[in-house]
């Protein structure tokens, strides 16, 4: 019998290869809720920082290695340090951006004070920095060699393309309120930044599909969706990203690259069937929250795109009871297949260690994956677990 290694099975699940397991991977806690585990007897010798160390320790696949391929020079800007108090810190970013972050571990939510992108002047600087002109690289390019390798020898986890985003860049350039009222105030150009970042994905898999380079897969953040649905009309995604999609797709079907990820946080809902017109073949991470239900959407994609996610992180909070019935929800959706089962977002800070560490059991027991108990309490003594 063949055994897979764990890049080989996760490459046959993306692309609906029946009776695979799923991977085994989850999100990993926030810096806070790290902090707090250490609280209650997390050895400091495990760090989510390093994750693949994390993985490790708690029984889960490695999580997708990222390739980045920038035609662009370093940054735009010298990131600088405007203001800072005992808390805060404002910056103005590489890209040009003013925010106000705070310090320590709840810096992951900043306050914008002044967007990248706010004149024409601002978005021609932009788009010449972005360099779409700049030639391939060659076979003895330095990362070009640094990707081949990475790709040739590693067995544990898929190798995905970040080629960046299409739609979520452009409303963190220009600011949410700029972004939703562009499409009416100033549709030429809207039009001509969403061409703009197709180009500059479609220039990161040339560069790998000239030299040669076997990722696994392109992935795309996008993060455009609430949870009361999307900040874009489904109608102009369709009309202005949505061929555009199609056309990064072909592209990367030219060279073999035939798995498209799209991450986007809040009710994607109304714009899923785009993105399936556009080629796209995966998502996550399905948030619980914002109405997205596994069930539901196996029942009506079964067979097209896999999905990813899909547990609600909340209700780790809550117990083992709790726990064990949000699993119980999501288990008809693992059996059919097509569904790789993880918690939809980082682990808040008000779940404990203990009941993070009962998730992961019942996981197992429920679902099939990862450590069972007995070798879950076997890590208490290496790591305080």
């Amino acid at each position: 019998m063949l055994i897979l290694s764990p890049r080989d099975r996760s490459k046959q699940f993306t692309k609906g290869v029946k009776g695979v397991v799923p991977p085994n991977c989850e999100p990993g806690p926030l810096l806070d809720t790290y902090e707090r585990w250490l609280q209650e007897g997390l050895s400091p010798d495990l760090d989510p920082r390093r994750y693949d160390e994390w993985c490790e320790a708690f029984g889960l696949d490695y999580w997708p290695r990222s390739i980045v391929y920038r035609c662009g020079s370093a940054s735009l800007y010298e990131e600088t340090i405007l203001e800072e108090t005992a808390s805060t810190v404002v910056k103005r970013l590489a890209n040009g951006a003013i925010r106000e972050e705070n310090k320590g571990s709840h810096g992951c939510i900043p306050h914008e004070l002044r967007p990248a992108i706010t004149t024409h002047a601002e978005w021609e600087r932009y788009k010449q920095w972005m360099a779409l002109e700049t030639p391939l690289p060659v076979a003895d390019d330095s990362q070009i060699q640094k990707f081949r390798q990475l790709c040739t020898n590693e067995t544990q986890c898929l190798i995905m393309l970040a080629a960046g985003s299409l739609v979520g860049v452009i409303r963190d350039l220009l600011g949410f309120e700029a972004f939703v009222t562009m499409v009416y105030d100033d549709r030429d150009w809207l039009d001509d930044m969403f061409e703009a970042f197709c180009r500059a994905a479609e220039w990161q898999i040339r560069a790998c599909g000239e030299n040669g380079i076997q990722i696994d897969g392109i992935h795309f953040w996008e993060d455009i969706c609430y949870k009361n649905g999307p900040m874009m009309n489904p109608l102009h995604f369709h009309e202005m990203v949505v061929p555009r999609y199609r056309r990064i797709a072909n592209l990367a079907g030219h060279y073999g690259y035939d798995n498209i990820d799209v991450d986007s946080d809040g009710d994607i809902t109304a714009l899923i069937d785009g993105w399936i017109e556009g080629e796209v073949t995966s998502f996550c991470p399905l948030e619980v929250q914002a109405g997205m239900d596994i069930n539901i959407l196996q029942r009506k994609y079964s067979g097209k795109v896999i999905f990813t996610g899909g547990i609600h992180k909340h209700r780790l909070t809550d117990g083992p009871a709790a726990i064990a019935k949000e699993l119980e929800r999501v288990r008809p959706a693992v059996e059919h297949g097509g569904y790789s089962p993880m918690l939809d977002h980082n682990v808040p800070a008000d779940v404990s260690l203990q009941n993070y560490v009962t998730y992961l059991k019942l996981r197992h027991d429920i679902l099939g994956l990862g450590h069972n108990g007995t070798e879950l309490n076997r890590l208490k003594n290496l790591y305080g677990i």
